[in-house]
């Protein structure tokens, strides 16, 4: 039950839909009629601002390192027929889709790089900064937020497997990296022709 109840909870945390919360408020306008239309960090960035968006990643990246690791903690504790990696790599998928299918937003959501990010950070902190490293090179010298994000999910499950990590911390970035490049598919279209939106330079 304990672990039924934790899964449950990952999933609602994970559903938080925090930029669409934080462009009502803050511009009292619905974040998935503007722009990209995305339910995420990037898209509250240029519509309602830098600052705004920053606290839009920070409690996004939170919604995944929770689940993985504070609640997987508590909920996992004697238990024997699964163990303390398998319940975070399960909590933090259930945060991830929670973030994609969001409870809240009519079971649609954003394209959960920012909650990926946290499970990651949770079950497999190595490889995130050397991913992590990547996408900020990518981005700064690219200004496409899209692609570095692509490049750095398709690079957490090789470093999982270079690394050596446990079965479930390699499926767990298999299952969470492949969904992130698929929600992507309409960025990777526009990478492809060239129409593709920049992140804008700060004055």
């Amino acid at each position: 039950m304990k672990l039924l109840l934790g899964l449950i909870f990952s999933y609602v945390l994970g559903s938080f839909p925090t930029a669409y919360i934080i462009a009502k408020k803050m511009k009292n306008v619905d974040i998935r009629h503007f722009g990209s239309g995305n339910v995420g960090a990037t898209n509250a960035a240029r519509l309602i601002g830098y600052r705004a968006g920053s606290l839009v990643l920070l409690i996004d990246v939170l919604k995944g390192l929770l689940p993985a690791t504070c609640i997987a903690q508590i909920c996992s504790s004697g238990l024997e027929t699964i163990s303390p990696s398998q319940v975070s790599c399960l909590y933090g998928l259930a945060a991830f889709i929670g973030h994609n299918w969001s409870c809240f937003l009519g079971f649609k959501g954003g394209k959960g790089v920012a909650t990926a990010a946290g499970v990651f950070l949770g079950v497999i902190p190595d490889a995130v900064l050397i991913a992590g490293g990547a996408w900020i090179i990518v981005v700064f010298a690219t200004r496409y937020v899209s692609l570095g994000s692509i490049l750095a999910a398709v690079a957490i499950p090789v470093l999982a497997i270079i690394l050596n990590k446990p079965p479930e911390i390699v499926l767990i970035s298999v299952l969470i990296s492949s969904a992130v490049v698929y929600r992507h598919k309409s960025n990777i279209n526009r990478l492809i022709h060239g129409a593709e939106n920049k992140l804008r330079r700060r004055s």
